[in-house]
């Protein structure tokens, strides 16, 4: 010990039976381990970390949630996204149409008409739309974008059947 100039010396003592004599413990600035010392250790932090599971399993929770939430608003953008479509796409073949029956009509009438069909569709869709995306944050959303679009007869898949699939 003298030439560790005061130095503490660890022994671990992994053997067994022992190799190193207990007395060796004793000495000063000596510290000896055993076997059995390491495996408190190890028992000492498995219980802290069992101490933390239910910390860690809300951390999974949250994130789980968020991410389902996060998958779920998908199928709700996608559906509101396909309704406005159907809708501005029946909307323009409509207006079309009327405007070849009113016949002749300048500039301005025509920006009229297709003004007053817009904002008819963009209002009639408005609600729909909001109350969709409020059914995803209440995670309801998924289900409802299912029955929107079997309502208004929406092609595609939603992110279930894809993910299904």
């Amino acid at each position: 010990m003298a030439a560790r100039h005061g130095q503490p010396l660890f022994a671990i003592d992994i053997a067994v039976p022992r190799n190193v004599d207990p007395e060796v413990g004793r000495l000063a600035n000596v510290y000896l381990y055993d076997i059995d010392d390491l495996n408190g250790v190890v028992q000492e932090n498995l219980k802290q970390r069992q101490r933390e599971v239910p910390k860690v399993e809300a951390i999974v929770a949250a994130c789980t949630e968020e991410y389902m939430a996060w998958l779920h608003s998908l199928d709700v953008a996608e559906t509101i996204r396909d309704l406005r479509t159907a809708a501005e796409r029946l909307r323009d073949d409509e207006v079309e149409r009327a405007l070849r029956r009113l016949g002749p009509l300048d500039e301005h009438q025509q920006l009229v008409v297709r003004m007053l069909a817009h904002n008819i569709v963009s209002k009639l869709l408005h609600t729909p739309s909001v109350r969709l995306k409020e059914l995803a944050d209440e995670g309801d959303g998924h289900r409802s974008a299912g029955l929107l679009r079997d309502l208004f007869g929406l092609t595609g898949h939603s992110t279930e059947e894809r993910h299904d699939a």
